[in-house]
């Protein structure tokens, strides 16, 4: 379960009587769906470590409306991580573009960049679809039973390193999670020749190439009655993901993504065609 937070201005007509109410809760329970929405009357004068008592244990799985301030550092509300959704689109993207290669498989190379051996769901997909899968992390040891297994159930050959060496001889780079570590390691001033698709880039991180992240769905209209207007539809879909296990929506291929190229984004929210 989650929470939202959102302030409605309740000065006009029969709404004056209540005004002295601060707080309006409401739960909303269906499809799969639980989440409690908490609406105050005046967004500036927030009560922040009344509302953080109020919560409870859902006050670090809070997402405030876009005209609600930050609460200050001292308070403990904070949104759901988005991390796990993101990931989920960012995988379901990148087999969206394996899958329209008309390459043959044999001759398909995936990079899959994975620092902490965190990504397994992303290496699973990619044996699907490509010949030869190089694995880059720090913890090579966690991927040993799974070199076996991929080449006993897919065929398909999986090189693991520490190191990312000649990162242009792939088809597609998978990088979960865009560090500055791996791209400061590129020839500044070079083209990466590949696509790189990512969910997380990292501040700082600049690869000279194109990368694709930032993803985002269309979320069914089932969900979307439900959401007020000022949450952002990613971080109440994220949240539905990871709090309330409506699993579907990890399902879903991505509709728009943002563009960075050579560490600029020069498209933002574009149709994605994987």
């Amino acid at each position: 379960m989650f929470t939202i937070l959102q302030c409605e201005n309740q000065r006009k007509g029969l709404a004056k009587l209540f005004v002295r109410r601060k707080y309006f809760f409401h739960m909303v329970s269906d499809k799969g769906m639980r989440f409690m929405v908490l609406t105050i009357n005046d967004k500036d004068k927030i009560d922040w470590k009344r509302i953080e008592n109020i919560l409870g244990k859902t006050a670090r799985k809070t997402l405030l409306a876009e005209d609600i301030p930050l609460p200050p550092e001292d308070v403990g509300i904070s949104p759901p991580d988005p991390a796990p959704y993101a990931h989920r689109l960012a995988c379901n993207a990148a087999e969206q573009v394996l899958r329209g290669l008309t390459m043959e498989q044999k001759d398909i190379k995936v990079l899959l960049l994975d620092e902490n051996a965190a990504f397994f769901d992303y290496a699973r997909m990619a044996l699907k679809y490509c010949g030869r899968l190089k694995i880059v992390t720090a913890r090579q040891e966690e991927y040993e039973n799974f070199s076996q297994t991929a080449l006993e159930e897919y065929g398909a050959v999986t090189m693991v390193s520490d190191c990312a060496q000649n990162p242009d001889d792939n088809t597609l780079v998978l990088a979960p999670v865009l560090t500055k570590q791996f791209a400061s390691s590129l020839p500044v001033g070079r083209q990466l020749r590949p696509l790189v698709i990512s969910a997380v880039i990292e501040e700082g991180a600049r690869v000279y190439g194109t990368v694709m992240t930032n993803f985002r769905s269309s979320l069914p209209l089932r969900y979307l009655e439900y959401k007020p207007e000022k949450i952002d539809s990613f971080v109440y879909a994220a949240a539905l993901y990871s709090c309330c296990n409506v699993n579907k929506l990890g399902k879903a291929v991505p509709a728009i993504c943002d563009v960075v190229a050579d560490g600029s984004v020069i498209a933002e929210q574009v149709d994605f065609k994987g």
